[in-house]
């Protein structure tokens, strides 16, 4: 599988305190790049990606913070891609958001819960929680509620036994008040894409992944190539010898909690999870 995860705008309103948000919008604006996303530049890059890439909709900010987020949403299923992610506060959302993607066989729909130690900005008022339990009424497949730290009081009700507590990281070494990882020898990605799980930014510049807060590798920019050019150029090719060889310099990966040593038959990217979902997914088509 390949993915690209898309960043729909620079500047998140949460300033969750698990995400490296000044590091990110420092390096960003000396880009010089859109702040927003606009659509077209989104048509443009999703016009250019094979229809077998999931697209992933969470990237450095709340997606919702685009007004276009929903239409930019309804346009890759348009374009007859298959495989969608999101991972979403609903923090910029509408109640009518909700009822034009709700039918979108979304492999993945995570909602960030807040959390009572205000690990994320995201205020419990009457509006977000009337959109919260319309998320949770609307059944959207494969729906799933998390939260950094405890969930806030006013949700337990509703969400206390829905709710997971993924353990916060480093983000590969950009957060600081985390120990810094230094991974030796060879080594390899093992997230279930590997190094395919690339962040599109508004500009259409293509970083390595989504722990790349500080944007220091580039890969290209779909405005001005191709996707499969992506993979190909000098910079990509450098990252992998990097991988390979320490002494060929510093790479992202050698200070990120997704790295393990290059032993494939120790550590395989979970393909057999990965078989399972098509298998799941085609059946799903021959039922309908």
């Amino acid at each position: 599988m390949r993915n690209i995860e898309i960043t729909t705008r620079i500047g998140c309103k949460n300033m969750c305190k698990f995400c490296p948000q000044t590091v990110f919008i420092t390096q960003y604006r000396k880009t010089k790049g859109d702040i927003i996303m606009k659509f077209e530049t989104y048509k443009k890059c999703i016009d250019k990606l094979p229809k077998d890439v999931q697209i992933t909709f969470s990237g450095m900010s709340e997606p919702w913070l685009n007004k276009d987020m929903t239409k930019m949403l309804l346009y890759a299923e348009k374009k007859g891609f298959k495989e969608f992610r999101v991972y979403t506060t609903g923090v910029g959302m509408e109640l009518k958001d909700i009822d034009k993607i709700k039918k979108i066989p979304f492999n993945k729909f995570v909602v960030h819960l807040p959390d009572g130690e205000k690990n994320a900005i995201i205020p419990v008022t009457k509006k977000h929680k009337e959109l919260l339990l319309k998320i949770k009424k609307s059944k959207i497949k494969n729906c799933s509620y998390m939260t950094m730290g405890k969930l806030h009081s006013d949700l337990q009700k509703e969400f206390g036994n829905l709710v997971v507590s993924p353990k916060m990281i480093s983000k590969a070494g950009n957060l600081e008040k985390f120990k810094r990882i230094n991974n030796t020898g060879p080594i390899m990605c093992n997230s279930e894409f590997g190094l395919r799980h690339s962040m599109l930014l508004p500009n259409g510049d293509v970083q390595l992944c989504c722990m790349d807060n500080a944007i220091q590798y580039k890969i290209g920019n779909l405005l001005k190539e191709g996707y499969d050019s992506l993979y190909k150029g000098n910079a990509f090719k450098l990252i992998e010898k990097k991988l390979k060889d320490e002494k060929q310099g510093d790479v992202l990966c050698r200070h990120c909690e997704m790295a393990v040593v290059d032993n494939y038959k120790k550590y395989f990217r979970p393909i057999k999870r990965i078989v399972l979902e098509k298998l799941s997914y085609f059946s799903g088509r021959n039922d309908r």
